[in-house]
């Protein structure tokens, strides 16, 4: 039994085979010859942090491995490397989409 028979019913109904060297024209608009799809992958949120209820700061999902997390206490820095997202790098590439 092929691996992908056994989970058939989670699968679309619709064959899953490519155009080969058919390729179908796509008529982008102003005869454009190529498309760019962006994703933003923004994970800000998920980190512990004591204003959430959490009993200390983050100490896993974070660039300094080493560091242990504050009982009680914030991390300034820990908190600003997920602020980054929000504050500022959305909103800087929402401008040069914009251009």
């Amino acid at each position: 039994m092929p691996a992908l028979d056994r989970h058939a019913e989670y699968l679309p109904d619709r064959p899953m085979v490519g155009y080969g060297m058919e390729q179908p024209d796509p008529q982008w608009p102003n005869g454009a010859k190529i498309a760019i799809s962006f994703v933003i992958n923004w994970e800000e949120g998920g980190e512990r942090n004591i204003l959430e209820g959490d009993s200390g700061s983050e100490t896993f999902i974070i660039e300094h491995l080493s560091k242990p997390s504050i009982i009680g206490g914030r991390d300034h820095m820990t908190e600003s490397q997920f602020e980054y997202g929000p504050r500022a790098g959305l909103p800087r590439l929402m401008r040069l989409f914009k251009k």
